[in-house]
């Protein structure tokens, strides 16, 4: 009798206990797989939102170096080179980086390759840099890759840190350098202007809108070498500054293999959850600016001046 009674409770409780399990089982998985979309979607967002900022500043850069080399002052110093037009153009210099308040550094450089007016931002404060400090920068790349432009062409470097004296400037300066040439009345090049922007708007502005509010995602900012110019570790930025051989890739080879032959995507692997997209910063700043009256100046390489954002969700946020 005891046996029937107990079967007969199993017949009822095991099907509803089952049913129970598969129940709970099928809310379990929608609400990991509601979990993983809406972490999928937030990454998507974060590094447009991402690639957006670094693009907002540099069409105004490359504007700010047109007017320099077109500035009255420096038509005057290249026909003239009397001390009152040096000190004209140095005014020029100062009010614009006083107005500006983003360069490190606004300079003429002449054709020797020797600078002939710097202006250096100190302390909120722009500062003419006197004549015995001025130096030589003749086999600065930057200097010899503007001299061989076109007229009117604007040259910008990739993104790195300063350098003064021939050594990496402490604490760390990240910098783009925007250039062109400037001619005189009869055509001659006779050096080129040039502003270093500071980098660190930019990375500041792409870390503030890449913050992972929750979820434990990590964002990259990588150049097209696969070095990290913004790094969750601030120990692993600029390696190729500094001679190192580490860098994204030999970190994470396959990934970078996909990262690095796409524009972007979203894939996994035993490394976590990757988000990636392609950002080209010189021509989001050539679509800000044609949005303005007056022509575009053209930057040289724009197509090619490419870096990474890529976000990481690491394996275990994903159980």
């Amino acid at each position: 009798m005891r046996s029937r009674i107990t079967r007969y409770l199993l017949t009822l409780i095991l099907p509803t206990a089952l049913l129970c399990l598969v129940f709970v089982y099928s809310l379990y998985h929608e609400e990991r797989t509601m979990v993983r979309q809406n972490l999928e979607a937030a990454e998507e967002l974060r590094l447009l939102a991402g690639a957006r900022s670094l693009g907002g500043d540099i069409g105004s850069v490359a504007g700010d170096v047109r007017l320099m080399a077109s500035l009255p002052s420096m038509k005057a110093v290249l026909e003239t080179s009397d001390a009152p037009a040096l000190a004209a153009l140095m005014a020029d210099f100062v009010a614009l980086a006083a107005s500006r308040r983003v360069y490190d550094q606004l300079r003429w450089i002449d054709e020797t390759g020797m600078e002939r007016v710097r202006i250096d931002y100190v302390q909120n404060q722009p500062q003419v840099v006197p004549e015995e400090r001025l130096q030589n920068k003749a086999q600065r790349y930057f200097f010899a890759a503007t001299m061989q432009l076109a007229p009117g062409e604007i040259f910008v470097s990739p993104l790195d840190l300063n350098v003064e004296q021939d050594q990496v400037e402490t604490p760390i300066k990240p910098v783009i350098r925007f250039a062109m040439q400037v001619r005189d009345e009869a055509g001659v090049v006779r050096g080129i202007v040039m502003a270093n922007y500071y980098g660190i708007y930019l990375l500041d502005k792409f870390a503030d809108v890449t913050e992972a509010r929750a979820g434990g995602a990590r964002v990259h900012l990588l150049n097209r070498d696969g070095y990290w110019l913004r790094a969750p570790q601030p120990g692993d930025e600029w390696g190729f500054m500094f001679g190192r051989k580490e860098h994204f890739g030999t970190r994470f080879p396959l990934a970078w293999e996909r990262i690095s032959a796409g524009e972007q995507g979203r894939f996994e692997d035993a490394d976590g959850l990757w988000s990636f997209t392609t950002v080209r910063p010189l021509l989001a700043g050539r679509a800000a600016a044609s949005e303005a009256p007056g022509e575009v100046p053209a930057a040289v390489g724009a197509d090619d001046y490419v870096w990474k954002a890529v976000s990481r969700i690491p394996p275990d946020v994903l159980l």
